[in-house]
């Protein structure tokens, strides 16, 4: 598949393809599948592109996906400045698809800081299951709340005198 590859910490683990047998809404759906009795980790079906014109801008990252048999899946998607350092990232760790679901939106909304160099995103599957990603968009939502860590953080510091245990 063209600018998508297989990566995550155990991608031999895993297999991805096109899925002519399954479809979201007539467009085509990619899949990524265990292929072995006990994964060491997780695979990912991913892409990587520069930041350029993205930067200072707030882009969700989101696609339809159905799952089967799934132990943990997510979409993911990370900024990295030109060294190679984490600067943003969000993998759905505290809203995991799990089990069998069938077609579903998902989004992952972050910020593209300045430092911004590459941007990274795509689908994992960490365990055994299968995964199908559809009708996969990339796009500007500067009115959205960012998704993952950030968005847990309060807006300012608080009980700076202890009073509240």
């Amino acid at each position: 598949m063209k600018t998508w590859f297989l990566a995550g910490s155990h991608p031999n683990d895993y297999t991805d393809g096109i899925d002519n047998a399954v479809t979201y809404e007539g467009k085509k759906a990619a899949h990524l599948r265990c292929k072995v009795d006990e994964p060491g980790g997780f695979g990912t079906l991913m892409q990587s592109f520069k930041a350029d014109q993205y930067r200072n801008k707030r882009m969700r990252f989101s696609g339809a996906v159905k799952s089967e048999g799934v132990t943990s899946a997510a979409l993911w998607m990370r900024v990295d400045d030109d060294d190679a350092k984490l600067l943003e990232f969000d993998n759905m760790q505290e809203r995991s698809i799990e089990g069998d679901t069938d077609w579903q939106r998902y989004p992952v909304v972050l910020d593209i800081p300045l430092k911004g160099d590459s941007v990274h995103f795509g689908i994992l599957l960490d365990g055994k299951g299968q995964v199908w990603l559809s009708d996969v968009r990339f796009e500007e939502a500067p009115n959205e709340p960012i998704t993952g860590r950030k968005k847990q953080l309060p807006d300012e510091p608080g009980n700076l005198d202890f009073s509240n245990e």
